[in-house]
């Protein structure tokens, strides 16, 4: 099987798409038969380097930070680290990075197809990329010092042509992932199993569902029973655990997407209405209205202008 690392949203800032496309077209020069399912390099921030708010359509990204700091923002939400870290950012998630000078890091790339095959195998994985991450490690900590061990193991594997490549590289990503698991898992304080853990359980499943099918305007229905579960109790374990019905969760999924295709694509508001599966561009208007206060042309208006603003006030 051969995955084609692209990133399909359109960039207002050419710049950047130009530097994410190039990065995975690279990698054509290393991989025989077609663009690698999963591809490690090592970079290196001499100055201080922002990277704008963008996505990842066909790709997952674990970022291992070996020296320096700097920032990411995951939506909204900014997160300061300092190396030994890791940042994992799931495909379709809005972020932006900000490395301050002699950063060094390890990234690796995988196409959204091949880490969905393997969590086929082991679901556990899935937990990996339930939201961005910034997993902070300490010196010399016993996880970080394997996880370089992995990591060096992987670039000596990638840089080979030797039989079974294709195999250690596989079994060194899953060995890569146990140790990013563990460590998540490490992070959360842990408490006895109970019914509301298994609210938990229903609810991480069903905004991984929104997640992967949000653009599909699924019925309440045919998310529970996807879930195996009642709409009662699919509407209990909401309430319980995120205190929103299931209805408006789904919306809320969508009303993000649509304000990012918004804020970062020159998509006209008809594409992005088509885009997230609406057939009547009036309709997402009144939908988008209703739950934001404002048209979706006057939204776009008022992101650019405030764009426009701050890069005045930065000259």
């Amino acid at each position: 099987m051969v995955t084609v690392f692209d990133n399909r949203l359109s960039f207002e800032e050419s710049a950047l798409r130009s530097e994410i496309t190039s990065r995975y077209e690279a990698a054509n020069a290393t991989t025989a038969g077609g663009l690698a399912l999963l591809f490690l390099r090592h970079e290196r921030s001499a100055t201080r380097h922002d990277i704008e708010p963008h996505q990842h359509e066909h790709f997952e990204q674990l970022i291992v930070v070996r020296r320096g700091s700097g920032t990411v923002t995951f939506e909204e939400r900014q997160h300061a680290f300092r190396a030994p870290a890791m940042l994992i950012v799931p495909s379709q998630k809005l972020h932006a990075y900000c490395y301050e000078e002699n950063t060094e890091r390890w990234v690796v790339t995988v196409a959204k197809s091949y880490f969905q095959e393997i969590m086929t195998r082991t679901p556990e994985f899935s937990e990996v990329l339930s939201g961005g991450h910034c997993i902070q490690y300490t010196d010399n900590e016993r996880e970080y010092v394997e996880l370089e061990h992995v990591l060096g193991k992987l670039d000596w594997e990638q840089r080979l042509s030797a039989r079974y490549r294709e195999i250690a590289t596989e079994a060194l990503f899953v060995d890569l992932l146990v140790g990013v698991l563990r460590k998540i898992h490490d992070s959360v304080s842990h408490t006895t199993v109970t019914e509301h853990d298994s609210y938990q359980d229903v609810h991480r499943r069903f905004t991984q569902m929104i997640e992967e099918h949000h653009t599909e305007h699924w019925s309440l229905q045919r998310f529970a029973d996807a879930l195996k579960v009642s709409i009662p109790r699919l509407r209990a374990v909401c309430r319980s655990v995120s205190g929103e019905s299931p209805i408006k969760l789904i919306n809320a999924r969508i009303v993000l997407e649509a304000q990012r295709c918004l804020s970062y694509t020159n998509l006209s508001v008809s594409q992005i209405a088509y885009r997230l599966g609406f057939d009547d561009p009036a309709y997402f208007s009144r939908f988008f209205k209703s739950r934001c206060g404002q048209a979706p042309s006057q939204y776009k208006a008022a992101r650019n202008a405030e764009r426009g603003f701050a890069r005045q006030k930065a000259r």
